[in-house]
């Protein structure tokens, strides 16, 4: 996510006034730390190919059950990678 998207994001989100439930977290995903109930990755294989699938084994341990795909809007359950 750029800056752009990050301020666009949070300018959005206090328009719909959803700041007391949503975070918006602009940093590098293998420095989370805590549980999430959502995360969302957009163009994340695209942009960093099949070597950068550590994504999903540093963020499904901290993701709570469930995660959607951003570009078909499915939602799936999690597994142990």
């Amino acid at each position: 996510m750029s800056e752009n998207q990050y301020r666009y994001c949070l300018e959005l989100i206090d328009k719909l006034g959803l700041g007391n439930q949503v975070t918006v977290i602009l940093g590098d995903y293998r420095n989370l730390e805590g549980n999430f109930d959502h995360i969302f990755s957009v163009e994340m294989i695209e942009a960093v190919g099949h070597k950068g699938l550590d994504f999903f084994r540093v963020v499904c341990p901290i993701a709570k059950r469930q995660w959607i795909d951003s570009t078909s809007g499915d939602q799936y359950t999690s597994s142990t990678i």
